[in-house]
């Protein structure tokens, strides 16, 4: 019987809040964990979070002490010894010390291609711990073809040591009904800072002078609320503001009715890695439509339904078109979608890599 592979995964992202990382680790190695060829310690501070994402009692908990720069400096290394892990799986970053097999994560390079969304300082920090990652890694993951050539082109990373992994929409959204009950609010999910192009939407729902049947719910922390916004938002009449609704924290099973009811999600992102939430709305049958910018573009199903977010005029007349158009087709999109972007073919991807790697270390 061939010896279990010992994984560790970096799980202290679970110890904040809930993000496009948490979702990445949680849909990912939930499926891996049905694999007999691994075995995997979960690296956390808060247990209990570990337990409610990841059900299956075959994982393993490692406390971690809430330092992170112990962590990576020490804590990391002396625990991979400890515990003898064949294979750790890191987020963006890893320990200067390798005991083990490096692989990392490495999402998206925005502050190097958008600089003008990020502070110098966190350019400046982020460029350093991510290029020390993806030296000393033997493997990096990446979400889409975008992110893969910026790797490529920033860090000069060979073709080779890349692997696509691309992002799963979650089991529980295929597993809910389809068509919720429509109600008059458009959406948008994502985090609110400036890349995110708030801004563009909310004038554009007031130009069009949406707010007269509808509402526009923003939902996702709020990391920076940009001046212009700002202004804009307090120099609008009392009670169209009121139109304009701001959620941040909210339970997964509120967010998929949120999606399944709205008229019509709109995705008006400058620049993402990925960008799961669009894919997230078709699959519960909400009319949508997104940005064509970075690797949003690979989102080809949605051709007729993406528009240039730099420009108000394509932003409005998109979601004209999709409020007045009565099909979309769903079927068809699902299945494309459902086919592409699943838990189970990236986690084949990912068992294939790390069987590989560790067989040839040895």
């Amino acid at each position: 019987m061939m010896k279990k592979i010992k994984l560790f995964v970096d799980a202290r992202w679970f110890d904040e809040f809930y993000s496009g990382v948490t979702s990445y680790i949680k849909g990912l190695y939930n499926e891996l964990i049905k694999y007999d060829e691994f075995e995997i310690y979960l690296g956390a501070s808060n247990e209990d979070i570990i337990n409610d994402n990841f059900i299956d009692r075959k994982f393993r908990f490692i406390k971690i002490k809430d330092n992170k720069y112990r962590n990576i400096l020490i804590e990391y290394p002396r625990l991979f010894n400890k515990y003898k892990i064949d294979i750790a799986h890191f987020q963006y970053y890893t320990p200067l010390l390798k005991p083990c097999i490096y692989i990392t994560t490495i999402h998206d390079l925005l502050f190097l291609d958008y600089p003008q969304y990020f502070s110098k300082l966190f350019i400046i920090n982020k460029t350093a711990q991510f290029f020390l990652g993806a030296k000393i890694s033997d493997i990096i993951f990446t979400d889409s073809e975008y992110s893969k050539k910026a790797i490529m082109k920033h860090f000069k990373v060979p073709n080779e040591k890349i692997i696509l992994t691309p992002i799963g929409v979650s089991i529980d959204y295929y597993k809910t009904e389809c068509r919720g009950n429509k109600q008059p609010y458009i959406l948008y999910v994502s985090r609110i800072e400036p890349r995110k192009n708030h801004f563009m939407l909310i004038k554009a729902f007031i130009e069009l002078k949406l707010y007269e049947r509808y509402q526009l719910i923003n939902i996702g922390k709020i990391i920076h609320l940009e001046k212009k916004l700002k202004t804009y938002l307090n120099n609008l009449p009392e009670n169209i503001k009121n139109k304009i609704v701001f959620i941040e924290n909210i339970e997964e099973k509120k967010l998929i009715e949120y999606y399944q009811n709205a008229a019509l999600f709109v995705y008006p992102s400058f620049a993402e890695g990925f960008g799961i939430p669009p894919i997230e709305a078709i699959i519960l049958g909400t009319k949508t439509i997104c940005s064509n910018s970075t690797a949003l573009k690979e989102f080809d199903f949605l051709d007729g339904h993406q528009f240039n977010p730099y420009s108000l005029d394509d932003i409005k007349n998109k979601i004209m078109d999709a409020l007045n158009k009565e099909e979309y087709n769903f079927d068809k999109l699902r299945s494309i979608i459902k086919n592409r972007y699943n838990w189970e073919k990236t986690a084949a991807i990912v068992r294939e890599c790390f069987i590989d790697i560790y067989n040839k270390s040895k």
